[in-house]
C-alpha cells in the first residue's frame, strides 16, 4: 500500500527544546493510527504540522502532495481534525451550517454543498437534526457533526 503520510526529519523547537528531532513517519492509506503521550508531550503540535497551521523546513508529504504554502489548500482538501471535546470545535448555529463549512471553504458551489449535505445526513442518520443548534445535541449526536 501507499503511503498516505510521509514525514522525513521532522524537527521543531518549542522555547528551545526539541520537541520534535529529525521524527520519520509513514502512514499507509487504510491504516488507522492514534497518537498518545502524556500533556506537552507534542500531539497537537503534530497535527498543528499535518494540517499546516505549523510549517516546517522538513519534507512532509501528504497523498503525494508535498506540504508547502503552496499546495496548503490542495493538501487541506485531503486532511481534517476532530477534536476529542467537540465543543470546542462548533461555531455555527445548525448543524446544516456546521457541516457546510468545510465545503464552503474549499469554494464548492452550493449545489454541490446542499447534495452532500444530504448524503452525509443519511449515511450518519441525523436528517432529523440538520435545523438543530449543535449546543442541544447529546454528546454521540455531537460526535458524529464532529
Amino acid at each position: 500500500m501507499n503511503n498516505i503520510i510521509s514525514i522525513e526529519k521532522l524537527s521543531y523547537r518549542y522555547n528551545n527544546d526539541f520537541i520534535f528531532h529529525k521524527l520519520d513517519m509513514n502512514i499507509k492509506q487504510g491504516e488507522w493510527i492514534t497518537v498518545v503521550g502524556p500533556n506537552a508531550s507534542g500531539k497537537t503540535t503534530l497535527i498543528k504540522i499535518l494540517s499546516g497551521l505549523i510549517i516546517t523546513d522538513s519534507n512532509i508529504l501528504i497523498d503525494n502532495l508535498f506540504l508547502t504554502k503552496e499546495n496548503l489548500f490542495k493538501v487541506r482538501k485531503n486532511i481534517g481534525v476532530v477534536f476529542e471535546k467537540p465543543d470546542n470545535g462548533f461555531i455555527s448555529e445548525t448543524v446544516k451550517e456546521e457541516i457546510s463549512l468545510v465545503m464552503k471553504n474549499l469554494l464548492y458551489d452550493d449545489k454541490h454543498i446542499e447534495d452532500r449535505i444530504k448524503e452525509i445526513a443519511k449515511i450518519f442518520n441525523i436528517e432529523k437534526i440538520l435545523n438543530c443548534s449543535p449546543n442541544y445535541l447529546s454528546a454521540g449526536e455531537k460526535q458524529k457533526i464532529a
